[in-house]
Protein backbone atom coordinates (compact mmCIF):
# COMPACT_ATOMS: atom_id res chain seq x y z
CA UNK A 1 0.00 0.00 0.00
CA UNK A 2 1.07 3.07 -1.16
CA UNK A 3 0.67 6.36 0.96
CA UNK A 4 1.34 10.21 -0.16
CA UNK A 5 0.52 13.10 0.83
CA UNK A 6 2.02 16.34 1.47
CA UNK A 7 4.15 15.45 -1.61
CA UNK A 8 5.93 12.21 -0.32
CA UNK A 9 4.96 9.43 -1.38
CA UNK A 10 6.15 5.71 0.39
CA UNK A 11 5.15 2.51 0.81
CA UNK A 12 2.75 2.39 3.69
CA UNK A 13 4.23 -0.83 5.09
CA UNK A 14 7.92 -0.54 4.76
CA UNK A 15 9.75 -0.80 7.54
CA UNK A 16 13.02 -0.09 5.54
CA UNK A 17 15.08 3.14 5.87
CA UNK A 18 17.03 2.41 2.88
CA UNK A 19 14.10 1.52 0.90
CA UNK A 20 11.53 4.13 1.95
CA UNK A 21 12.81 6.89 4.22
CA UNK A 22 10.15 8.99 5.95
CA UNK A 23 8.32 11.19 4.84
CA UNK A 24 9.37 9.29 1.53
CA UNK A 25 9.88 10.21 -2.31
CA UNK A 26 8.80 13.57 -3.29
CA UNK A 27 5.88 13.29 -5.73
CA UNK A 28 6.34 15.72 -8.44
CA UNK A 29 10.17 14.89 -8.87
CA UNK A 30 9.41 11.55 -9.20
CA UNK A 31 6.52 12.66 -12.06
CA UNK A 32 9.27 14.72 -13.14
CA UNK A 33 11.75 11.95 -13.58
CA UNK A 34 8.96 9.18 -14.69
CA UNK A 35 8.10 11.59 -17.37
CA UNK A 36 11.56 12.09 -18.43
CA UNK A 37 12.06 8.19 -18.72
CA UNK A 38 8.70 7.96 -20.29
CA UNK A 39 7.19 10.63 -22.14
CA UNK A 40 4.53 9.21 -23.61
CA UNK A 41 2.75 9.21 -20.27
CA UNK A 42 2.53 12.97 -20.86
CA UNK A 43 -1.02 14.57 -21.03
CA UNK A 44 -1.69 16.09 -23.83
CA UNK A 45 -3.58 19.34 -24.30
CA UNK A 46 -7.50 18.22 -24.93
CA UNK A 47 -6.75 14.63 -23.83
CA UNK A 48 -9.63 12.38 -22.09
CA UNK A 49 -10.47 13.79 -18.88
CA UNK A 50 -12.54 11.14 -18.14
CA UNK A 51 -14.39 8.04 -18.30
CA UNK A 52 -17.37 9.08 -21.21
CA UNK A 53 -14.06 11.16 -22.95
CA UNK A 54 -12.50 7.70 -23.35
CA UNK A 55 -15.30 5.74 -24.18
CA UNK A 56 -15.96 8.65 -27.10
CA UNK A 57 -12.39 7.52 -28.44
CA UNK A 58 -13.09 4.50 -28.54
CA UNK A 59 -16.05 4.99 -30.90
CA UNK A 60 -14.59 6.84 -33.01
CA UNK A 61 -12.74 5.43 -35.84
CA UNK A 62 -9.61 6.55 -36.32
CA UNK A 63 -10.31 6.70 -40.18
CA UNK A 64 -14.03 6.79 -40.57
CA UNK A 65 -15.67 4.95 -43.76
CA UNK A 66 -17.09 7.11 -45.88
CA UNK A 67 -21.20 6.31 -46.19
CA UNK A 68 -21.19 4.13 -49.46
CA UNK A 69 -18.19 1.94 -47.86
CA UNK A 70 -20.82 1.33 -45.00
CA UNK A 71 -23.34 0.50 -47.13
CA UNK A 72 -21.18 -2.27 -49.10
CA UNK A 73 -20.46 -3.66 -45.90
CA UNK A 74 -24.07 -3.68 -44.32
CA UNK A 75 -24.90 -5.60 -48.10
CA UNK A 76 -22.27 -7.87 -47.44
CA UNK A 77 -23.26 -8.79 -43.84
CA UNK A 78 -26.46 -9.96 -45.08
CA UNK A 79 -25.04 -12.20 -47.81
CA UNK A 80 -21.79 -13.36 -45.62
CA UNK A 81 -21.35 -17.05 -45.85
CA UNK A 82 -22.75 -17.86 -42.22
CA UNK A 83 -20.27 -21.06 -40.63
CA UNK A 84 -21.74 -23.02 -38.44
CA UNK A 85 -18.92 -24.25 -37.47
CA UNK A 86 -17.04 -22.33 -34.49
CA UNK A 87 -13.44 -23.70 -35.60
CA UNK A 88 -14.39 -21.53 -38.49
CA UNK A 89 -15.85 -18.67 -36.71
CA UNK A 90 -12.21 -18.30 -34.82
CA UNK A 91 -10.02 -18.99 -37.00
CA UNK A 92 -11.38 -15.78 -38.50
CA UNK A 93 -11.24 -13.87 -36.07
CA UNK A 94 -7.99 -15.68 -35.07
CA UNK A 95 -6.06 -14.42 -38.56
CA UNK A 96 -7.49 -10.95 -38.35
CA UNK A 97 -5.75 -10.99 -34.50
CA UNK A 98 -2.87 -12.17 -36.23
CA UNK A 99 -2.27 -9.65 -38.70
CA UNK A 100 -2.75 -6.54 -35.86
CA UNK A 101 -0.35 -8.40 -33.87
CA UNK A 102 2.46 -7.54 -37.19
CA UNK A 103 2.98 -4.10 -38.31
CA UNK A 104 -0.33 -3.87 -39.42
CA UNK A 105 -2.76 -1.72 -38.15
CA UNK A 106 -6.43 -2.25 -38.03
CA UNK A 107 -7.21 -0.15 -40.36
CA UNK A 108 -6.77 -2.81 -43.27
CA UNK A 109 -10.49 -3.75 -42.32
CA UNK A 110 -11.58 -0.76 -44.23
CA UNK A 111 -10.38 -2.28 -47.42
CA UNK A 112 -11.29 -5.78 -46.82
CA UNK A 113 -15.18 -5.56 -46.47
CA UNK A 114 -15.30 -9.21 -47.00
CA UNK A 115 -13.39 -9.90 -43.97
CA UNK A 116 -15.47 -6.66 -42.02
CA UNK A 117 -18.71 -8.11 -42.92
CA UNK A 118 -18.08 -11.58 -42.11
CA UNK A 119 -16.07 -10.79 -38.86
CA UNK A 120 -19.75 -8.24 -38.08
CA UNK A 121 -22.20 -11.69 -39.19
CA UNK A 122 -20.19 -13.71 -36.39
CA UNK A 123 -20.09 -11.27 -33.78
CA UNK A 124 -22.89 -11.13 -33.40
CA UNK A 125 -23.48 -14.47 -32.00
CA UNK A 126 -23.39 -14.69 -28.37
CA UNK A 127 -20.96 -17.73 -28.81
CA UNK A 128 -18.48 -16.06 -30.56
CA UNK A 129 -18.57 -12.66 -28.90
CA UNK A 130 -17.81 -14.63 -25.55
CA UNK A 131 -15.03 -16.51 -27.37
CA UNK A 132 -13.23 -13.73 -28.40
CA UNK A 133 -12.12 -13.21 -24.56
CA UNK A 134 -10.15 -16.13 -24.24
CA UNK A 135 -9.03 -16.02 -28.24
CA UNK A 136 -7.38 -12.91 -27.38
CA UNK A 137 -5.85 -13.46 -23.70
CA UNK A 138 -5.29 -17.28 -23.88
CA UNK A 139 -5.03 -17.98 -27.59
CA UNK A 140 -7.47 -19.99 -29.98
CA UNK A 141 -7.05 -24.00 -28.54
CA UNK A 142 -8.30 -22.64 -25.02
CA UNK A 143 -11.24 -20.64 -26.91
CA UNK A 144 -12.17 -23.49 -29.29
CA UNK A 145 -12.21 -25.90 -26.27
CA UNK A 146 -14.22 -23.80 -23.98
CA UNK A 147 -17.04 -23.25 -26.87
CA UNK A 148 -16.94 -26.53 -28.03
CA UNK A 149 -17.51 -28.20 -24.56
CA UNK A 150 -20.20 -25.43 -23.82
CA UNK A 151 -22.12 -26.79 -26.66
CA UNK A 152 -21.31 -30.27 -25.39
CA UNK A 153 -23.15 -29.04 -22.29
CA UNK A 154 -25.96 -27.74 -23.82
CA UNK A 155 -26.65 -31.06 -26.06
CA UNK A 156 -26.03 -33.17 -22.70
CA UNK A 157 -26.03 -31.80 -19.76
CA UNK A 158 -24.52 -34.91 -18.32
CA UNK A 159 -21.45 -33.87 -20.17
CA UNK A 160 -20.29 -32.32 -16.64
CA UNK A 161 -19.64 -35.38 -15.25
CA UNK A 162 -17.24 -36.96 -17.49
CA UNK A 163 -14.31 -37.79 -16.58
CA UNK A 164 -11.64 -36.20 -18.72
CA UNK A 165 -11.00 -39.20 -20.91
CA UNK A 166 -14.58 -39.93 -21.73
CA UNK A 167 -15.27 -35.99 -22.21
CA UNK A 168 -11.65 -35.86 -24.64
CA UNK A 169 -13.20 -38.71 -26.64
CA UNK A 170 -16.07 -37.07 -27.32
CA UNK A 171 -14.19 -33.19 -28.65
CA UNK A 172 -11.49 -34.93 -29.99
CA UNK A 173 -12.06 -34.65 -33.86
CA UNK A 174 -13.01 -30.68 -33.62
CA UNK A 175 -10.03 -30.26 -31.05
CA UNK A 176 -6.33 -28.69 -32.70
CA UNK A 177 -4.42 -32.08 -33.24
CA UNK A 178 -1.70 -33.16 -30.60
CA UNK A 179 -4.12 -32.62 -27.19
CA UNK A 180 -4.56 -35.35 -25.02
CA UNK A 181 -7.11 -35.48 -21.75
CA UNK A 182 -5.10 -33.68 -20.10
CA UNK A 183 -4.01 -30.93 -22.09
CA UNK A 184 -7.88 -30.13 -22.72
CA UNK A 185 -8.14 -30.14 -18.48
CA UNK A 186 -6.06 -27.96 -18.68
CA UNK A 187 -7.13 -25.80 -21.76
CA UNK A 188 -10.96 -25.92 -19.98
CA UNK A 189 -9.41 -24.36 -16.73
CA UNK A 190 -7.91 -21.32 -18.85
CA UNK A 191 -10.81 -21.00 -20.49
CA UNK A 192 -13.15 -20.84 -17.05
CA UNK A 193 -10.09 -18.42 -15.56
CA UNK A 194 -9.11 -15.92 -18.14
CA UNK A 195 -12.51 -13.84 -17.42
CA UNK A 196 -11.48 -12.99 -14.27
CA UNK A 197 -7.38 -12.63 -14.78
CA UNK A 198 -7.15 -15.55 -12.53
CA UNK A 199 -5.05 -18.11 -15.23
CA UNK A 200 -1.74 -17.51 -12.99
CA UNK A 201 -0.02 -15.63 -15.97
CA UNK A 202 0.09 -12.70 -17.71
CA UNK A 203 -2.79 -12.23 -19.77
CA UNK A 204 -1.85 -11.65 -23.48
CA UNK A 205 -1.82 -7.49 -23.63
CA UNK A 206 -0.85 -7.31 -27.12
CA UNK A 207 -3.90 -10.45 -28.27
CA UNK A 208 -6.44 -8.03 -25.74
CA UNK A 209 -5.27 -4.45 -27.20
CA UNK A 210 -5.20 -5.96 -30.97
CA UNK A 211 -9.29 -7.39 -30.19
CA UNK A 212 -9.74 -3.88 -29.38
CA UNK A 213 -8.53 -1.61 -32.09
CA UNK A 214 -9.93 -4.29 -34.19
CA UNK A 215 -13.63 -3.57 -32.75
CA UNK A 216 -13.04 0.15 -32.79
CA UNK A 217 -12.59 -0.11 -36.85
CA UNK A 218 -15.72 -2.15 -37.12
CA UNK A 219 -17.89 -0.29 -34.97
CA UNK A 220 -18.93 2.07 -37.77
CA UNK A 221 -20.42 -1.16 -39.67
CA UNK A 222 -22.00 -2.29 -37.02
CA UNK A 223 -25.63 -2.46 -35.94
CA UNK A 224 -27.71 -3.69 -33.25
CA UNK A 225 -26.23 -7.41 -31.85
CA UNK A 226 -23.07 -6.36 -33.16
CA UNK A 227 -22.82 -3.00 -31.82
CA UNK A 228 -23.77 -4.28 -28.31
CA UNK A 229 -21.01 -7.04 -28.65
CA UNK A 230 -18.78 -5.07 -29.41
CA UNK A 231 -19.10 -2.68 -26.54
CA UNK A 232 -19.95 -5.60 -24.64
CA UNK A 233 -16.66 -6.48 -24.91
CA UNK A 234 -15.20 -3.07 -24.83
CA UNK A 235 -16.25 -3.31 -21.29
CA UNK A 236 -14.32 -6.36 -20.49
CA UNK A 237 -11.25 -5.07 -21.74
CA UNK A 238 -11.54 -2.23 -19.84
CA UNK A 239 -12.22 -3.97 -16.55
CA UNK A 240 -9.39 -6.59 -17.10
CA UNK A 241 -6.58 -3.11 -17.32
CA UNK A 242 -8.60 -1.84 -14.19
CA UNK A 243 -10.44 0.70 -15.92
CA UNK A 244 -13.56 -0.02 -13.78
CA UNK A 245 -15.60 3.64 -14.23
CA UNK A 246 -14.66 3.33 -18.33
CA UNK A 247 -16.08 -0.10 -17.93
CA UNK A 248 -19.14 0.97 -16.50
CA UNK A 249 -19.37 3.57 -18.80
CA UNK A 250 -19.65 1.35 -21.74
CA UNK A 251 -22.45 -0.92 -19.29
CA UNK A 252 -24.64 2.09 -19.27
CA UNK A 253 -24.57 2.91 -22.97
CA UNK A 254 -25.60 -0.28 -23.46
CA UNK A 255 -28.15 -0.05 -21.20
CA UNK A 256 -29.11 3.56 -23.07
CA UNK A 257 -28.68 2.11 -26.75
CA UNK A 258 -30.73 -1.11 -26.20
CA UNK A 259 -32.62 -1.28 -22.80
CA UNK A 260 -35.17 -4.22 -22.74
CA UNK A 261 -33.94 -5.57 -25.67
CA UNK A 262 -30.40 -6.01 -24.65
CA UNK A 263 -28.74 -9.41 -23.86
CA UNK A 264 -26.14 -8.44 -21.83
CA UNK A 265 -25.47 -10.78 -19.14
CA UNK A 266 -21.96 -10.71 -20.09
CA UNK A 267 -22.12 -6.73 -19.91
CA UNK A 268 -24.00 -6.90 -16.44
CA UNK A 269 -21.61 -9.25 -14.76
CA UNK A 270 -18.52 -7.18 -15.45
CA UNK A 271 -20.64 -4.21 -14.13
CA UNK A 272 -21.60 -6.72 -11.06
CA UNK A 273 -17.66 -7.08 -10.56
CA UNK A 274 -16.72 -3.31 -10.96
CA UNK A 275 -19.42 -2.07 -8.28
CA UNK A 276 -18.23 -4.44 -5.92
CA UNK A 277 -14.58 -3.41 -6.09
CA UNK A 278 -13.70 -6.97 -7.81
CA UNK A 279 -10.48 -7.14 -9.78
CA UNK A 280 -9.06 -9.63 -12.02
CA UNK A 281 -6.59 -12.24 -10.22
CA UNK A 282 -3.00 -12.54 -11.40
CA UNK A 283 -0.08 -10.85 -12.68
CA UNK A 284 -1.15 -7.75 -14.37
Amino acid sequence: MWHAGGDAVRNYTCRDETCCPYPGFSISAELDSSLERLPQLTVRAGAAAGPADLLDEFLTPVHAPSEASQRVVRRMVKTAAASESVEDELTLWGEALSRGRGSEPSMWLHTAEEAAASMLRTLARKRVRDALVPLASVGYPAAVAGTLFHEELRRDPGAARLEDGELWGRLAPRLPQGLDAQALDRLLQDYANCWLGATGSRPDWRGIEVLEALLKELLPYAEAEEREAALTLKAWIEWVKGRSSVSSEAVDLIRREFGDSSDCTMAELVDRFSGFSAFPHGPA
